[in-house]
């Protein structure tokens, strides 16, 4: 009756403005037919998923069309395994298209790298690694905001160390024990513990994860032995690939024995195994031992297999797949580098003796190269997203204020006068 029927005002508050503020990662649609021009117009860049609850009879099978396109089109698509039926839908965001072949998972602890990261995540999801589990422990300098950014796209996992509840100092030991609880690395073929300064580079068809597993299709694991990169005299930091930047590296073929790192893929069937940061540990390698194969495709000896070794002789390890290191990069990014410890435990420092030891200049190795327009092309894209390239220049105006800082500690000059004189042709970057 029209006695009983009356106006009121609502309050009505700006989505728009809020969800630009509050960047939800998950948002929820029921709305009673008015979801159909909300979700068309709505900005779910930030989200990981979007529930909607569809109401056809009031807008028919176009109406739920133009939402499922809306929300395609913002990188969200409808979840089947999610779903339960009816007209409640799941959509989720996919993750964007990597190389074929088998799941890849990286397992990576990091600490302050937020300059370098784009870079490490591009290069390598262009090769075929296909999922990052990535912890982090005491930033400061926008890696936990940038991972989260990257998170929330599906291109990576980004979560606390766990060291941080288990009040422990040995935040990458732990990481990695904690990472194969995660479906990344369960669901993986192959895991590999990693840092944000090695990159794999495969020598073999196009370069690829693919092609390094078809070559060793036996192989249950595959260790990947360290070429370490020097600063090659660059002092200054910029904002550049250090793949393309850091050229000199340590000789591949040395004389005499020469024990170097080295980092494993660990296959799903292996033998049972505790994964650790350098290679697996086997619970029964005389019994059941692993095929396990270095970089080279030749077998591991026995004393690596049963010993608790996280290097080998690095001679003739290369042919197949190397791991380059960069652990030095530029001579101001090593000065920040020796006052922030690291991710493998609290308070350790690098000094100009690990500066010597790891700045590696004695050949030209260039073979990474073929891999960088393929990097170059996935670091473009994550920089035309609006989000990723402040979050990535913000990253470089903190590295670039802290190297400020530390030139003008007389402490730290000394350390940055005692890697210069390695090079006492290069100029200054004052």
């Amino acid at each position: 009756r029209s006695g009983d029927v009356r106006e009121i005002n609502v309050p009505a508050m700006d989505l728009t403005a809020l969800i630009a503020e509050v960047r939800p990662t998950i948002i929820v649609v029921g709305l009673e037919g008015a979801e159909l021009p909300l979700v068309q117009d709505m900005d779910v860049s930030s989200c990981r998923a979007v529930i909607v609850e569809l109401h056809p009879r009031l807008y028919g099978s176009r109406g739920v069309e133009r939402i499922f396109t809306a929300l395609a089109k913002a990188g969200l698509t409808y979840d089947a395994k999610a779903a339960r039926g009816g007209t409640v839908v799941p959509f989720t965001r996919y993750r964007h298209a990597v190389a074929a072949g088998p799941s890849v998972c990286a397992v990576t602890c990091m600490k302050d790298e937020a300059p370098f990261i784009l870079e490490w995540v591009a290069y390598h999801r262009t090769v075929g690694i296909t999922d990052f589990l990535i912890f982090t422990n005491d930033c400061s300098d926008g890696t936990v905001e940038l991972l989260d950014a990257l998170d929330r796209r599906g291109l990576v996992r980004h979560l606390p160390n766990p060291s941080r509840v288990a009040k422990s100092p040995h935040h990458q030991p732990l990481a990695v024990q904690y990472a194969k609880e995660h479906k990344e690395a369960r669901d993986a073929e192959w895991v590999i513990s990693m840092d944000v300064d090695e990159f794999i580079n495969v020598h073999l068809g196009e370069g690829r994860m693919a092609d390094l597993f078809a070559r060793l299709p036996e192989a249950e694991t595959i260790s990947l032995t360290h070429l370490d990169f020097g600063c090659a005299g660059i002092e200054a930091y910029e904002d550049r690939f250090v793949t393309e930047q850091m050229t000199m590296s340590a000789v591949k073929s040395p004389e005499a024995r020469e024990r170097r790192g080295i980092k494993t893929l660990v296959h799903r069937d292996a033998p049972p195994n505790r994964l650790s940061n350098h290679r697996p540990y086997f619970f029964d390698p005389k019994s059941s031992p692993p095929v396990w194969m270095d970089g080279s495709g030749q077998p591991m000896s026995r004393r690596v297999i049963e010993g608790d070794h996280k290097g080998i002789d690095c001679r003739g390890s290369y042919e197949i797949v190397q791991l380059n290191h960069y652990p030095v990069r530029s001579m101001e990014t090593f000065l920040a580098k020796s006052i922030k410890g690291d991710v493998v435990a609290k308070n350790k420092f690098a000094g100009v003796d690990y500066f010597a030891k790891r700045d590696a200049r004695d050949e030209i190795d260039t073979t990474i190269e073929r891999h960088l327009p393929a990097a170059r092309a996935a670091f473009d894209e994550f920089m035309a997203d609006e989000e990723l390239r402040n979050l990535h220049h913000a990253a470089v105006r903190f590295h670039k204020r802290q190297i400020a800082k530390l030139r003008k500690d007389p402490s730290r000059t000394e350390l940055l006068d005692a890697m210069s004189q390695r090079y006492p042709s290069a100029q200054s970057a004052e």
